[in-house]
């Protein structure tokens, strides 16, 4: 199983991937790296043993960070890694976006306050977001001005607020309420915005028999830096919407599934008013979700091929890809 992964560059990739290491079921997540976009894979480090990994993100070709029973941290590509010190109550899950080197954001899960650091070391909290919401998903340009999306009161998916900081969370501005579901930000520069989300009941990803019954997908788009927000209407028959990229004001590269559960690339160039899809592999009863995309078209996915876990890659917007079994 492919736990998570993150590309630097249109070449430069990693994979944390679990595998059996005993007889006795103990498992190791390993780390792999691509320097091909994606299509072959070397096995470069143990990065924790019976410990799922998530959140991986790198600054660079050395600098990357991971949630792993707590911040782990790499300096030398992924060779080796060592547990960070964290603040007091932050636990290792939750949220994070590594904005430099050493340097960048973190909240634990179920949140109310998000965290900075500047050397993976030593943590400045921000100012407890407005009416004790709690972190749903964050997006932030720097260590200054970012947006969280919250649970207002921590009530749950039906009350989402949006907030904002210009100071590096010193203090909280509350601009909008989101819509029930939404559950993730991605913004451009300070105006440009999209907030998406989306439901599914009675997913069955573990049969031959995906089919997803009451699927939602929703999406709005701000230019005012979250102040307000237009409902985007999207392709019939896809939902649960993951904003991938968004580089450019006009230029946005979504994730969504269908009824089937099968994976779909959309492509904005014009801030939503129309939409390009391409579908992800799914032949031989493959099935891959979509976790990365760079302005350029470079988009890579996770997933199954067959019983295997795979990753897919794609370097002209989803119109062709290929696949990979990272092993070791």
């Amino acid at each position: 199983m492919i736990q998570s992964t993150y590309f630097v560059d249109d070449l430069h990739g990693w994979v944390v991937a679990t595998t059996v290491a005993t007889p006795h079921g103990d498992t190791d997540s390993l780390l792999f790296k691509s320097a091909d976009g994606g299509r072959t894979w070397a096995k470069e480090a143990v990065v924790a043993h019976d410990q799922p990994v998530g959140g991986l993100q790198f600054a660079d070709s050395l600098h990357g960070w991971a949630f792993a029973g707590g911040l782990i941290t790499t300096a030398d590509g992924g060779v080796t890694w060592r547990l960070a010190t964290l603040p007091d109550g932050t636990h290792g899950d939750g949220y994070l976006q590594e904005i430099g080197p050493s340097s960048g954001w973190i909240a634990g899960g179920n949140a109310t306050t998000l965290y900075a650091t500047t050397d993976d070391s030593t943590w400045r909290a921000s100012a407890p977001l407005p009416g004790g919401q709690r972190v749903v998903a964050i997006d932030f340009l720097d260590l200054t001005r970012g947006w969280v999306l919250g649970w207002a009161g921590g009530t749950g998916p039906t009350n989402p607020v949006v907030d904002a900081t210009s100071d590096g969370g010193a203090t909280w501005q509350q601009l909008s309420t989101a819509t029930p579901h939404d559950n993730n930000l991605c913004f451009s520069d300070v105006n440009n915005g999209w907030r998406m989300g989306g439901t599914a009941s009675t997913p069955n990803t573990g049969s031959t028999n995906r089919q997803v019954n009451g699927l939602q997908g929703e999406a709005a788009h701000t230019t005012d830096g979250g102040q307000s927000w237009s409902t985007v209407t999207m392709p019939a028959g896809l939902g649960i919407f993951q904003c991938l990229a968004a580089p450019t004001p006009e230029v946005a590269w979504v994730f969504g599934i269908d009824s089937n559960q099968d994976g779909f690339i959309l492509w904005t160039g014009d801030g939503g008013q129309t939409w390009r899809v391409r579908a992800m592999p799914a032949q031989g009863g493959a099935w891959y979700i979509a976790r990365q995309a760079r302005s350029d078209g470079h988009i890579w996915g996770t997933g199954f091929d067959g019983a295997e876990p795979s990753v897919a890659a794609s370097a002209d917007g989803g119109q062709s890809w290929t696949t990979a079994r990272p092993a070791g």
